[in-house]
């Protein structure tokens, strides 16, 4: 909630925790940790990372799925491959 907080720059806001997108992933039979929880600010959604309390994505119409408790939510999928950068210099020639 403080993230959303220093985000839109108002201390009191209230701010609604709606859900997070933890999981049982059946084919690997085991329990998939949180990566992102959802909060909502009056029609605005904001996706937040518990790991680092950094803002992922800001929305006013997500596209939102419902969770196991029926509760709308946004689900944020981690890449599994490493972004890459490629910088290329060149003498000015």
């Amino acid at each position: 909630m403080t993230a959303v907080r220093d985000f839109l720059e108002i201390p009191t806001i209230a701010v609604k925790y709606e859900c997070n997108d933890a999981f049982y992933n059946l084919e690997e039979d085991r329990f998939i940790p949180t990566k992102s929880e959802t909060y909502w600010v009056e029609s605005t959604y904001f996706v937040v990372s518990p790991a680092t309390n950094h803002i992922l994505q800001v929305d006013e119409t997500p596209e939102l799925y419902l969770n196991g408790n029926g509760v709308p939510c946004i689900k944020v999928y981690e890449s599994k491959e490493q972004p890459s950068l490629s910088i290329a210099f060149t003498n000015g020639g």
